[in-house]
Parts: C-alpha cells; sequence; structure tokens
C-alpha cells in the first residue's frame, strides 16, 4: 500500500491514545486518550474518504479531567450510548441527542481511578460494569419505568485493583452441528440465563460472579481461580451463537493466554497460547473462535506485532500467518 493510500486518523489527542472502539453496528469509531478527550467518528466517512480524517464530534465540555482509560458503546436498540471511564475517578454514561451531539447524561465519583467499562448484553438492559483501582467493581442500570440510575458496589473483588471485565453471553450455548441446529438457535434466542461477569486482578486472580435473582444486587463469587502469582492483564468471553461451551481467555503479564471452557458448572483450562512477552489486550472475533491478543516486550524497540489465532476441531489453537 502506498502511503497515499494509507489511512489515517487525525485523533487531536494531545498524548497517547489508550482505547480505540468501534460501536455496537460499527456505524461509529471512538477514541480516548491521556489528554481527557474522547474524539467520535463516522466509520463511513473513514473508510470512503481514506485520507485523513477529523472527528466528527470531540466531547470535552462536562467530561473528563484527566485521563480516560476505557471506552465502551451500548446495543443501538437503544440509540446511541457510551460510556467512558478514567484517572478522575469518573464513569460518564453519553447519549447522542442528534446528530454528533452527545450529552452527558450520568455521572458517577468512584472512590479511585476507574480502570474499565463494559456495557450488558443488551437482553438485560441499559446496564454498565466498571472496575476500579482500589479492587471494587460497580454495577449501574438505567430503570426502565423511572429512567433513572440505580447503582450498586461490590467491594474488595480484587486487592490490589481490577484490571479487566468483561459480561457473559446472555443466552446458553448452541451446537450449531447438531441436527436440530436451526430449531436449536431460535430456541436459544428466547432463552436469557442470570446475568454474569467475570473479572481478574492484580491478587492473580479470576473471579466470576452470577446474579442470583438476576439483579444488580444480588451478584456473587460462584467462582474464584488462583493464578499461582501470574497476574492477569486482560480477559474476554467468546460471544457467538454457534459456540458449544460457555468459553473465555485470559492474557498474563507472563506472556500467556489461557482458554477456559465451562463442563459440568466447573471451569477447565483446556489449552494454553504462549507468546513469550505481556500480554496488553485480548479481543474475540464475532463470527467465530478467532482471537486476537497483543503483546508488549519492553527488551525490543520495534513495535510488537498483533497475533491471531484460531481454534481447531480438536480443540488446539494454531496461529493465524
Amino acid at each position: 500500500m502506498k502511503e497515499d493510500d494509507s489511512l489515517l486518523l487525525q485523533t487531536n489527542h494531545s498524548g497517547s491514545v489508550n482505547k480505540a472502539e468501534f460501536s455496537y453496528n460499527g456505524m461509529k469509531f471512538a477514541t480516548c486518550g491521556n489528554d481527557g478527550k474522547i474524539n467520535i467518528y463516522s466509520t463511513e466517512k473513514i473508510f470512503s474518504e481514506r485520507r485523513n480524517i477529523s472527528p466528527d464530534a470531540v466531547l470535552i465540555k462536562d467530561g473528563h479531567s484527566q485521563p480516560i482509560y476505557d471506552l465502551s458503546f451500548s446495543h443501538p436498540c437503544y440509540g446511541t450510548y457510551l460510556a467512558s471511564c478514567g484517572y478522575d475517578k469518573k464513569l460518564i454514561i453519553w447519549k447522542e441527542r442528534g446528530m454528533n451531539d452527545y450529552e452527558n447524561i450520568y455521572e458517577y465519583k468512584h472512590n479511585s481511578p476507574v480502570k474499565c467499562c463494559k456495557f450488558a448484553p443488551y437482553q438485560f438492559g441499559i446496564i454498565i460494569l466498571c472496575g476500579t483501582n482500589d479492587g471494587s467493581v460497580s454495577i449501574h442500570e438505567l430503570q426502565k419505568t423511572t429512567q433513572k440510575w440505580n447503582n450498586h458496589i461490590l467491594s474488595d473483588v480484587h486487592i490490589g485493583g481490577v484490571n479487566s471485565l468483561d459480561w457473559a453471553p446472555a443466552t446458553p450455548p448452541v451446537n450449531l452441528l447438531d441436527d436440530n441446529d436451526d430449531e436449536n438457535i431460535e430456541d436459544n434466542s428466547d432463552m436469557l440465563v442470570h446475568m454474569s461477569f467475570i473479572s481478574c486482578g492484580n491478587d492473580c486472580k479470576i473471579n466470576i460472579f452470577k446474579a442470583e435473582k438476576n439483579t444488580i444486587d444480588s451478584f456473587t463469587i460462584i467462582k474464584s481461580i488462583d493464578l499461582k502469582k501470574q497476574v492477569p492483564r486482560d480477559i474476554a468471553f467468546l460471544n457467538f451463537v454457534g459456540y458449544t461451551e460457555l468459553t473465555f481467555a485470559c492474557g498474563l503479564d507472563d506472556g500467556r493466554c489461557l482458554i477456559y471452557k465451562n463442563n459440568e458448572d466447573d471451569w477447565k483450562n483446556t489449552f494454553t497460547i504462549n507468546l513469550g512477552s505481556s500480554i496488553v489486550k485480548i479481543c474475540w472475533s464475532n463470527c467465530g473462535t478467532y482471537l486476537g491478543i497483543s503483546s508488549r516486550d519492553e527488551r525490543k524497540n520495534d513495535n510488537n506485532p498483533i497475533r491471531f489465532f484460531r481454534q481447531n476441531m480438536d480443540e488446539t489453537w494454531v496461529e493465524v500467518k
């Protein structure tokens, strides 16, 4: 690709960019950085013009005063909601009121910087999950009837701080190889499981939570996994209609990515991918069992690549070259 054909975004961030996030339907693209700014782009504009692109909206007013660490878009069935969190201890929920016009509709200040945030599956409503540096997890819900926000705090989830969290899928697994696969998919779409999420932190543990009453104040730990002095940096559920077992991946500071599967209500580490350098982020594809992993090797001066892996039929994992 020639330099003139390359895709360059004018982020207008004066410091490093900490997160880049596509909206659920891929129509929007947002970035946040150490300068406390959020930039929002039209994806159509980015890929059609293929030149230096400026953002359609910059969220500064009524926003963050310090570095922003994470972003999360809601499902578009509720309109465009964007959650942001950062070093200023704030969670902010933005709503698009008009074309590229965003309003701060909810703000909650935690006791410590907020490391990560994630919207729940749309089937449960507008619910956002946050992990903080003091080790707590907060859940925030917009009530349908009153249109007011409720929140619930889980303290001391991870001693030393929460590094990452993610929601489990809202529907149970389906085996697409079954003879009645079409019927299974239809039945699956109408069958919601209890809300569940996963978290990892500097205490070298993975915690799995379930809401026994399916309310934000009924979450309890149903499983805790001790990683034996290895710090997990990122964690993510596989969310794909054709998965046969609940599956999540966890990237560790020692360069390993652990694949866990749920079998008869127990979690087992079924495979380990070894990259050899500290893992920063992991990301599943939306259309199958492909896994992207970024890592950081401080001994190298060149850029560290993002590597992609896929699962074989025998449940081993191979790198996609």
